[in-house]
C-alpha cells in the first residue's frame, strides 16, 4: 500500500477513534505565537493565564530548565517563565509538557522512556546540525511514535509489544500494516499535521522507518528523517537483541547524509550515555 493510503486509512481511523485531545489553550497559544515572529508578551500572558494548569506547567518547566544553568534562578511568575523560555521557542515548549503527560499516562509500556531517550539525542544532534533548534528537536522525539497511541486503542495487546517491536526497525511496519492496514508513523503523520507542526517534521515522522534515504528527495525531509533514524541507531545499539544487520546500515545511510563523521557521533554518544 502506498504512503498516501497508509495516511487516508489512518484519518478515517483517527475520525472513529480520536485518542489525544491537546487543551483548547495550547492551540490557541500555538496559533498566535504562529501568525507573529514578534508576538506581544501580554497576549501570551493574558492567554496562559486563562488557564491555572498551563501557567503552573509553563513555571514548573522554566524552574526545571533553569536548573541546567551554570547559575540557576528561582522562577515564580508567568512574565519570568516567559522571558526565561523566550518567544521563539515556547510554543515548542508548550506543547512538550502536554505530549509528556500524555506520554507518561499511556497505557504503551516503555513508550514515554523510549520517547525522552529520541528527544534527548535529537537535542545534542541539534546542536551539530542546523536542522532544528534544541526545543524543536526535542518536541520532534517526544511525538515521533505518538501514532501508537491509536493502536493501542484498537488491539489492548499491543501496549505490551510495541516497544519490544521496534528493536527490528524495518519490520515493524511490514507488521503493522499487515494488522492495522497503515502504520504508527502514518498516523502520528497525520496527527501532527493536525496539530500544526512544521510540515517537514510531520513527513519525517512518516517517513521514519524508511529502509532507504535516498529515496526522500526533499533534501531538507531526509535529513531530518536520517536525523531520527540516526537517533534510534544511538538508542537501540547497546541492547544484545537488535537484529545485528540493521544498526550498521542504518548507521553508515544516516552519517552519509547528515555529513556527520566518527568523531562527531562519539562526542553525541558521550553526551546521552556519559
Amino acid at each position: 500500500m502506498s504512503l498516501k493510503d497508509q495516511v487516508d486509512v489512518a484519518r478515517q481511523l483517527l475520525a472513529n477513534y480520536p485518542v489525544v485531545t491537546i487543551p483548547r489553550e495550547v492551540m490557541e497559544l500555538r496559533k498566535l505565537l504562529d501568525l507573529y515572529e514578534f508576538p506581544n508578551p501580554s497576549k501570551i500572558k493574558e492567554l496562559v493565564s486563562t488557564s491555572p494548569t498551563l501557567a503552573g506547567d509553563l513555571v514548573a518547566l522554566a524552574n526545571k530548565l533553569s536548573q541546567k544553568k551554570p547559575q540557576p534562578k528561582s522562577i515564580q511568575s508567568i512574565d519570568a517563565a516567559i522571558d526565561f523560555l523566550g518567544l521563539k521557542n515556547i510554543k515548542h515548549y508548550v506543547f512538550c509538557v502536554q505530549i509528556q503527560k500524555m506520554l507518561d499516562a499511556s497505557p504503551v509500556q516503555g513508550l514515554s522512556y523510549h520517547s525522552i531517550v529520541i528527544a534527548d539525542i535529537l537535542v545534542q544532534l541539534s546542536k551539530k546540525l542546523n536542522l532544528l533548534n534544541t526545543a524543536e528537536a526535542y518536541m520532534f522525539g517526544l511525538v515521533h511514535d505518538i501514532g501508537t497511541f491509536l493502536f493501542a486503542e484498537l488491539d489492548k495487546l499491543h501496549p505490551e509489544t510495541f516497544v519490544a517491536s521496534l528493536m527490528n526497525h524495518y519490520q515493524v511496519h511490514q507488521d503493522e500494516y499487515a494488522r492495522f492496514g497503515t502504520t504508527h508513523s502514518a498516523v502520528g503523520y497525520v496527527m501532527t499535521k493536525d496539530w500544526g507542526l512544521k510540515d517537514e517534521v510531520c513527513k519525517a515522522i512518516l517517513l521514519h522507518h524508511e529502509d532507504d534515504l535516498k529515496r526522500i528527495k526533499d533534501k531538507d525531509i531526509r535529513q531530518l528523517t536520517a536525523m531520527l533514524e540516526l537517533a534510534h541507531v544511538l538508542a537501540l545499539e547497546n541492547k544484545k537483541n537488535i537484529l545485528e544487520t540493521e544498526l550498521p546500515v542504518l548507521y553508515e545511510d544516516t552519517i552519509q547524509v547528515l555529513g556527520l563523521t566518527e568523531d562527531d557521533v562519539n562526542q553525541i554518544r558521550r553526551q546521552v550515555h556519559p
